[in-house]
């Protein structure tokens, strides 16, 4: 809240740390650009770390650290491009991520079906086959 505050208040171009500059010490904005610089790049090795990890659990045969290079070079390319082609990247990503999450919810209410198209918890009474003997 008191970002949009002091947004409305003095329009400056930048992150939040501008505002950190300008409203409380030159010291303490640029304490917290270096500390989200160090978080963003802690971030990007952990996950390029954790892609690696993962295509080499599906087999992939490729070194490890050409996977993580690869990966790395595609982020950097789009980003130096233009930041519109990362920001498009990154929507179609999330686009394709729910498109698959859509389809699962499909496949798994398929597959939970019965003989007759009931699902799972349309049986009449599940204590019944316990009384049943």
């Amino acid at each position: 809240m008191a970002v949009i505050s002091t947004r409305q208040f003095n329009f400056v171009v930048g992150s939040f740390t501008s505002y950190a500059t300008r409203f409380i010490e030159d010291a303490y904005g640029f304490a917290l650009s270096w500390n989200y610089w160090l978080n963003d790049a802690v971030s990007v090795a952990s996950d390029l770390t954790a892609a690696q990890l993962i295509l080499e659990f599906w087999s992939v045969k490729v070194s490890g650290w050409i996977i993580s290079l690869t990966i790395l070079l595609t982020l950097l390319l789009a980003n130096a491009i233009h930041v519109k082609v990362y920001g498009e990247l990154g929507m179609w990503n999330r686009l394709r991520a729910l498109h698959r999450l859509i389809v699962e919810d499909r496949i798994l209410a398929i597959l939970n079906q019965d003989r007759n198209g009931h699902g799972v918890h349309h049986r009449r009474d599940p204590r019944r086959r316990w009384t049943e003997s």
